[in-house]
């Protein structure tokens, strides 16, 4: 975690990231952001997500949302699988999307984020989300209700 903080610190202080606060976030989203490390990226990636299903709404008549780790171990089949049939497409037997991720705790939230900054990320992605947007980030939120 340190060089992961150490890392956000240095970004939290630049210019951009003062502008993004001062002009853009809202005042709870300011409250939540002192409790945050990296809360820029988490704005960026939040506000990425609302615009799309924005995009979405009237343009398209259905949507699929993948997840990372459906691509990985026993699901790639049924994800591959899953893919074509929403483009439409045939798949030739035998086909998978190659997709390599190294087995280990590089992926689990405890090794970047404590318990209390998890839930001042939930509570910024609660803040900052659209309805849509914060359905599909919910999962990753389960199991936090308080602040430990």
């Amino acid at each position: 975690r340190v060089g992961f903080h150490d890392w956000c610190g240095t970004y939290d202080r630049h210019e951009s990231t003062a502008t993004l606060v001062d002009n853009w976030y809202t005042e709870e989203q300011r409250e939540l952001a002192e409790k945050l490390p990296c809360h820029e990226e988490f704005y960026r990636i939040v506000m990425w997500y609302n615009q799309v299903f924005k995009m979405l709404v009237g343009n398209v008549k259905d949507e699929l949302v993948l997840h990372f780790n459906a691509f990985g171990g026993n699901h790639a089949d049924a994800t591959v699988t899953k893919l074509f049939d929403f483009l439409g497409l045939d798949k030739i037997d035998g086909y998978t999307i190659p997709f390599e991720r190294a087995e280990s705790d590089f992926y689990k939230w405890r090794n970047w984020l404590n318990a209390q900054e998890m839930y001042y990320l939930w509570a910024f992605i609660e803040a900052t989300g659209i309805p849509k947007t914060r359905k599909e980030f919910h999962r990753y939120f389960r199991h936090i209700d308080t602040i430990n």
